[in-house]
């Protein structure tokens, strides 16, 4: 899964269907394809399984980024270390607030 196609699942799935939310403080890294943390997730679909393709948006709803979830749903919430996804790809730098 790509960007293009994280976008494209973004529009057709409704949230929170495969979506770890992340806040401020972790948008620019993982806009530029860094992994997210467990510690920064903010809001998770629950049913997430440690290795399902995962949507990495924002809290106000724009995609960051689309990886692999390393956790379960429920332990990206309730953890407080570890990777939570591995990013594969980032949007870059419009998504991480630099124009």
């Amino acid at each position: 899964l790509g960007v293009t196609g994280g976008r494209r699942l973004q529009t057709a799935l409704g949230g929170p269907r495969y979506r770890v939310v992340v806040g401020d403080e972790s948008r620019p890294y993982v806009a530029d394809g860094r992994n997210a943390f467990a510690k920064f997730v903010r809001e998770v679909d629950p049913g997430i399984r440690p290795g399902d393709e995962v949507l990495v948006e924002h809290e106000d709803g724009g995609l960051l980024a689309v990886g692999r979830a390393r956790l379960s749903g429920s332990g990206m919430g309730s953890f407080g270390t570890g990777v939570a996804v591995a990013v594969r790809e980032g949007v870059g730098g419009e998504a991480a607030g630099r124009t």
